[in-house]
């Protein structure tokens, strides 16, 4: 096998970006967006890892040729190709993995984001904070039920431009 390089840095949000603040929601959204770097830090690293392998199994084609030409045994050449393709199929399925983690890190903070000026209860906040996503909407069909359950009960939603009466 080729070179590997080995990246031993820490993954995550520098410690001075961090939110200094007591809003719960703020910490929810800093979490998020930890968990969103932190993934897109595993793939990257994921990707370093496969470039090298690519390298290093293009050239084992390579020497895999001229074996074939001088009529030479290849026999080890195969096997460490075999190690390498399965190495390549690891690295894609940790890609994938932190890909995900990064995806729902950013969908978890938008949606902190989103909710964060809605006057309503945290029970409701939460049922939409934990809908799954599908890809297409931030918040898929779930929105419209909540919104027609707080329509009905005007105590629990106050509009947008309302400040709460202290």
């Amino acid at each position: 096998m080729g070179v590997l390089c080995v990246c031993t840095a820490s993954p995550g949000v520098p410690a001075g970006a961090l939110v200094n603040s007591t809003d719960p929601i703020d910490k929810k959204i800093e979490a998020a967006l930890k968990k969103s770097h932190f993934g897109l830090s595993l793939s990257l690293r994921s990707e370093i890892y496969g470039i090298y392998t690519c390298l290093s199994l293009v050239k084992d084609f390579q020497l895999l040729a001229s074996a074939i030409q001088d009529g030479e045994d290849f026999s080890d050449l195969l096997s460490r190709m075999a190690i390498q393709a399965k190495f390549l199929s690891d690295i894609a399925f940790d890609s994938l993995r932190a890909s995900a983690m990064a995806t729902t890190g950013s969908v978890s903070a938008e949606r902190h984001l989103h909710l964060r000026g809605w006057r309503v209860d945290s029970a409701q906040k939460n049922l939409l904070l934990c809908v799954p996503f599908g890809g297409s909407k931030l918040f898929e069909d779930e929105l419209e039920q909540v919104l027609k359950k707080s329509f009905k009960s005007p105590k629990h939603v106050q509009p947008f431009s309302q400040k709460p009466k202290v």
